[in-house]
């Protein structure tokens, strides 16, 4: 019987949509100016600025301290003081291809909320196939990107760790959470992250010569060779 063999994007599409998370909120306060503040021990990787649906109501994010609290602002309007402890945090984007195709369908996009933040698989992709009595059927090597806005203008590069790199960084152990977690990935000894303080080009003693999207983003790249357990027939693994 022909084995099944997925495309490496849609194997890495199934894994990023797998992911959701759920902030535990251990108190909320009231700052009497139409804020609230939700403290939790791990905030994932939500920013300032964008927006969440918490209680049925949008809010604004409007200030994020790591893995102690957020505090939030209606987006329209008073609604009702909030009282739940759980709040579920917006999904990443996710995008594949090359620097040119995936550039033309970001332009296509003209809200940031509609592809921040992203989780970008950049090709050309080169798998290794193993026969048939080997447990893998491939290891695929990866560069994925975790991405979100940032002010090139206003930002210091402090402000650039705080508002895009760490909330970056916990997006992607998230994934590598996910990997592990995952019945398709077997284990994997290490992989590599590497900071961007801004998406582009980079030039030894140079710095970033120049953008690779025309969206300002900032974020890291992770880099990994991704072990594919051998599937044999139709079921969902993920």
């Amino acid at each position: 019987m022909e084995e099944m063999r997925e495309e490496t994007v849609d194997i890495v599409k199934s894994l990023v949509d797998s992911m959701s998370f759920t902030m535990t909120i251990s108190s909320i306060i009231d700052n009497g100016d139409g804020t609230y503040t939700l403290n939790s021990c791990n905030t994932y990787y939500l920013q300032e600025c964008f927006k969440v649906v918490y209680e049925g109501v949008s809010w604004t994010i409007t200030n994020v301290d790591k893995n102690v609290s957020i505090t939030i602002k209606p987006v329209l309007g008073t609604p009702p003081i909030p009282t739940t402890l759980e709040l579920n945090v917006y999904d990443p984007y996710y995008f594949h291809g090359t620097v040119i195709q995936t550039n033309l369908e970001l332009e296509q996009i003209s809200n940031s909320s509609l592809k921040t933040p992203m989780i970008y698989l950049l090709e050309v992709l080169e798998d290794t196939f193993f026969n048939d009595d080997n447990r893998l059927e491939r290891e695929a090597d990866l560069r994925l990107f975790f991405l979100t806005q940032a002010n090139f203008v206003d930002w210091k590069t402090q402000d650039t760790y705080n508002n895009a790199i760490a909330p970056m960084r916990s997006l992607c152990y998230s994934f590598i959470d996910t990997l592990n977690s995952s019945k398709i990935i077997s284990n994997f000894a290490q992989y590599r992250v590497i900071n961007h303080t801004k998406f582009g080009v980079y030039m030894t003693d140079k710095g970033y010569e120049k953008r690779i999207f025309d969206d300002n983003l900032a974020g890291v790249e992770l880099r990994i060779t991704l072990p594919v357990v051998r599937v044999n027939n139709c079921n969902n693994f993920c």
